[in-house]
């Protein structure tokens, strides 16, 4: 971010009484600061050159820790943002060698289709790949509560903290990827080869076991690349209370899959004078099956509220969502919620902007 000119001038804070300082900050200014008593109940003592401010953070302070801050907003409700040193993160380094290598589930199963019909396709270790690459998935008359919670569980993203606890789920998508590896070595290459038997054909050229397992070895590393990326977009970023998870969770149509992909986000804002923050949770929801179209939703809940709205691509998929709005409100209501508002529109849903460390800018 680059600060204009006029706004880059230094604050002599030595000569400066509290509301004197306050009525000097101007949006875009950065200062210099060093916490003069720590975080007690979300509020912390900051010393600007010689005068001192309170203010309110959920960011845990040290005592005599320097801090760098730009300046939000000004009176009569000054904010201030804690600048952190701008070094590339681990999140970021796993994030970049994974969108190299990472494929959404529809392009690995759209590749799983061109697959030659063959032998070498039709024995065991190809079987178990495709098995895990093309998970069992529920038909859409089937998905609920449970089976949405099953999927996020079973997504990969907590494969990391599992195994720190010694808690490893079997069923996890990026434990099965991992165990899958083991059968690209070279001795389960050679077995594999010496039970194809006789090569396949493919646009007049011979396709052997070994071959087939090149491309399968590419297309598991693809999808473990797409639960690594999901995993470093959903660490903790700079922001306090605010995280971020998706994934893709995959749905049975008649002939084929197709998957749903879903953002869960949770944000804390900042409660009343003396109260504790307030956490709001956001989930999207993503799909665009044949027959229906594009369908973006988006569900609100703060504290027993919520609010859901429906964006369709088609006007008739539109009249379908907006008929079945008063069983979603009764069923609800049932849950022991209270209803803000349920609509269905047509058109552009919006989009929500990109943390600010994100290495995409979906707006650009």
């Amino acid at each position: 971010m680059k600060i204009p000119a006029p706004l880059q001038a230094l604050v002599d804070t030595g000569r400066i009484d509290t509301l004197g300082l306050l009525k000097l900050m101007k949006p875009g200014q950065l200062l210099q600061a060093r916490v003069a008593q720590a975080t007690t109940a979300g509020i912390a003592k900051l010393l600007v050159g010689n005068t001192t401010l309170t203010a309110k953070t959920r960011v845990p302070l040290q005592q005599g820790e320097a801090l760098s801050l730009r300046v939000q907003k000004g009176l009569p409700e000054p904010q201030l943002k804690i600048l952190r040193p701008q070094t590339q993160p681990a999140a970021q380094l796993v994030l970049r060698s994974a969108m190299r290598r990472q494929l959404p589930p529809q392009d690995v199963q759209q590749a799983i289709r061109q697959l030659p019909s063959s032998p070498a396709v039709r024995t065991a270790a190809p079987q178990q790949i495709l098995r895990v690459l093309v998970p069992p998935a529920p038909p859409p008359q089937q998905v609920s509560a449970q089976t949405v919670q099953k999927a996020f569980q079973q997504s990969g993203l907590f494969f990391e903290p599992n195994l720190a606890r010694d808690k490893l789920n079997t069923q996890d998508q990026k434990v099965q990827l991992l165990q899958l590896l083991r059968l690209f070595t070279p001795k389960a290459r050679a077995a594999q080869q010496a039970q194809s038997g006789e090569a396949a054909q493919q646009d007049g050229k011979p396709i052997n076991g070994d071959q087939l397992m090149n491309r399968l070895l590419r297309l598991v590393e693809a999808s473990l690349g797409r639960i690594q990326s999901h995993q470093a977009s959903s660490l903790p970023g700079d922001e306090p209370g605010r995280q971020v998870w998706q994934f893709e969770m995959p749905i049975q149509l008649v002939d084929k899959q197709d998957h749903l992909q879903l953002r869960v986000r949770r944000e804390e804002t900042a409660g009343e004078d003396g109260e504790d923050p307030q956490r709001v949770w956001k989930v999207d929801i993503e799909f665009d099956f044949d027959t229906l179209g594009g369908i973006f939703s988006r569900i609100n809940l703060s504290g027993e509220q919520v609010s859901a709205a429906f964006w369709s691509q088609q006007d008739s998929t539109a009249a379908i969502i907006e008929r079945a709005i008063p069983k979603l409100q009764q069923a609800l209501l049932d849950a022991g919620l209270q209803v803000a508002a349920v609509s269905s529109l047509t058109g552009t849903p919006p989009r929500p902007a990109p943390p600010s460390d994100s290495l995409l800018d979906e707006r650009a």
